[in-house]
């Protein structure tokens, strides 16, 4: 018992004379920071700033990165245009020579003298070279019936009351298949209440060469259809990339082209670069529910007809004879004045 107090006396001498110590020492100062702290604020420190000039020269080095792929990508559009140019250029050498040594223009548009009656026009309605199908028309409209620019589409864009596409539907001058309302000659295909109007050539205001092209252009009559046939040989040949028939004037060797642009039937186009169908401005008197036109594909080119709201291509003609108005009848006016180009 006297022992474990003693022990306890002697651990509270220990504790005083530490505490005594301790005072005399007075206040401890604060401990500086260690090199081995400073070192390591300083890296930190040099660490970001490494950081972000690695970031900078990153960025500044991306602008010269897309300097050059811009570059490449100019110089790549540059050689594909050249050589687009150059194919061009290679199928229009090789393309048969058209037109010849008479030739002239009527309101802007190029004509043809074949040694025929009429001037043919170098392209058709709504194109601006030879090779361009341009655009289709049901006979006796002066307006396709798909939105401008649309020609080539199989799509929905049609013009107001005109969504049917190519179809009696959307025809202007007849009701149904057999049932006209202008252009007829019998009675069985008429709608109207009076006599049928016997008008069997379209009338100018119906005539979509004259309408779009005006001056002395019109559309060719059957029978000037079959003065071109009858008058010039024929090939089917590829003409700037396009097929079509080549009519060479048997008379003075001047020639057109005229490329095979299909047709227009309900809402789709068919056989283009196959077929080639172009209106005449005759109806056909046994059946005027149809009018006559120029038919061609690889292998034969002939006159036939079709039902009349067809959409098909139209290639004019530049005549000193203009229709009546009121009758369809063909009138004179002063003749062709030709041009020879330079």
């Amino acid at each position: 018992m006297q022992r474990d107090y003693l022990k306890i006396v002697f651990v509270v001498l220990l504790a005083f004379l530490s505490l005594g110590v301790a005072s005399a020492q007075g206040p401890k100062e604060p401990s500086k920071p260690s090199q081995t702290a400073k070192t390591g604020t300083h890296h930190h420190s040099s660490s970001s700033k490494a950081k972000d000039s690695n970031k900078a020269n990153r960025k500044e080095n991306l602008w010269p990165e897309a300097e050059e792929d811009r570059k490449r990508k100019e110089e790549a559009e540059k050689r594909r245009k050249e050589e687009e140019a150059n194919r061009r250029a290679e199928e229009e050498r090789r393309s048969p020579t058209l037109e010849g040594p008479t030739t002239g223009d009527e309101k802007g548009y190029r004509w043809v003298d074949l040694g025929l009656s009429v001037k043919w026009a170098t392209c058709n309605v709504g194109a601006n070279s030879p090779e361009e199908y341009g655009d289709y028309f049901a006979w006796g409209e002066t307006e396709p019936y798909y939105a401008v620019g649309h020609a080539q589409d199989s799509l929905w864009r049609w013009r107001y009351l005109k969504a049917a596409g190519y179809s009696w539907e959307s025809y202007s001058w007849g009701n149904s298949w057999n049932k006209m309302t202008k252009y007829c000659n019998n009675k069985r295909y008429w709608a109207g209440s009076r006599r049928p109007d016997n008008r069997l050539e379209l009338l100018s205001e119906d005539d979509a060469a004259q309408a779009k092209w005006g001056g002395k252009w019109r559309m060719p009559t059957k029978a000037e259809f079959k003065e071109l046939l009858d008058n010039c040989n024929k090939e089917w040949i590829t003409y700037k990339g396009v097929k079509g028939y080549k009519f060479t004037s048997k008379k003075n060797g001047n020639s057109i082209f005229l490329p095979a642009a299909g047709l227009r039937l309900g809402t789709r186009l068919y056989k283009t670069g196959t077929n080639g169908v172009y209106w005449s401005s005759s109806l056909r008197t046994d059946y005027p529910d149809c009018a006559w036109l120029l038919g061609f594909y690889s292998d034969d080119v002939r006159s036939g007809n079709n039902f009349r709201y067809y959409g098909l291509a139209v290639r004019p003609v530049c005549s000193n004879l203009i229709r009546d108005i009121s009758t369809g009848n063909t009138l004179r006016i002063s003749p062709f004045k030709l041009v020879h180009p330079k």
